[in-house]
């Protein structure tokens, strides 16, 4: 679905919505490996979640900082 959005745009109204995307995307799988390095079915999973938490994090902020520099919500 994004595709068909950004198909249309070039320049900054492109890399406002693709932040803007990437921000919400980034949010989410924040939200869902917390939830998984928490409530995982497994050691395995927790694990896992738990270990690439700080990695996901991070992108996040660079996805918010970058969003802030081209007026991405």
């Amino acid at each position: 679905m994004i595709m068909k959005k950004l198909r249309g745009l070039s320049g900054a109204e492109f890399d406002k919505e693709y932040m803007d995307d990437m921000v919400k995307d980034h949010e989410e799988d924040v939200a869902d490996f917390k939830t998984q390095s928490q409530d995982g079915n497994t050691a395995e999973i927790k694990a896992f979640a738990g270990k690439a938490l700080p990695t996901l994090q991070s992108h996040l902020e660079m996805a918010r900082e970058v969003a802030k520099k081209v007026g991405a919500k």
